[in-house]
């Protein structure tokens, strides 16, 4: 369950598990964001990821929003290392009838990771979303609002094969987190680069 923290709360420390100078970049860049508004957020985020990717030596950083009343997902932010193509332009409104294994895995609230794409069968549509980006390996983390995930963040290796470890694992779950605990005290949803006010938000909570 991901608490509403006030606006006043110090953010909380990244895990033990993040290593010293991972915890140090991450707590800098949580900071900013557990204290920005509405009009600075996709600012902070993209900082955020920046942080998080450099500090793992990632190839891209990036967070999505799932949508799945429309059975889609968005590509809001993403950080991508020098001379790596973006991909933000192309992953708006993903069918997520594609990947059935990964969403299914979120919305459980479990992490997705791929070791190694081309090994993924064939007819996998996951291989077929991964591949054309020049993906090799990567990992992904949902966020939760308590039992709902309203979206993920995940890293990319695009130049060579990687296995990500705990240490990745925790640095994504703080991100993760933080981002949720934002949108809640913002009364925002995630958007292709843009935050909105939820329609919604002041009759649901």
């Amino acid at each position: 369950m991901i608490e509403r923290g006030a606006a006043d709360t110090a953010p909380p420390e990244p895990p033990a598990s993040v290593d010293g100078a991972l915890a140090t970049a991450l707590g800098i860049a949580v900071g900013r964001l557990d204290k920005v508004d509405g009009d600075g957020l996709d600012g902070a985020v993209d900082v955020v990821l920046e942080a998080l990717g450099s500090a793992v030596g990632a190839d891209r950083a990036y967070a999505f929003s799932y949508d799945f009343a429309a059975g889609l997902c968005h590509n809001t932010h993403e950080w991508c290392a020098a001379a790596v193509e973006p991909q933000i332009a192309i992953l708006q409104a993903f069918p997520l009838h594609l990947v059935p294994e990964w969403v299914a895995r979120h919305r459980a609230g479990e992490a997705m990771e791929v070791v190694d794409v081309f090994a993924l069968p064939p007819d996998s549509g996951v291989r077929h979303t991964l591949e054309p980006q020049g993906i090799k390996s990567l990992t992904s983390v949902p966020m939760m609002d308590g039992p709902t995930c309203i979206g993920f963040v995940g890293l990319d290796a695009v130049r060579r094969h990687r296995v990500f470890g705990a240490h990745e694992a925790a640095a994504l779950t703080t991100v993760a987190d933080a981002l949720v605990r934002t949108y809640l005290r913002l009364g925002l949803v995630p958007t292709p680069q843009r935050v909105e006010a939820s329609a919604a938000h002041d009759a649901v909570r």
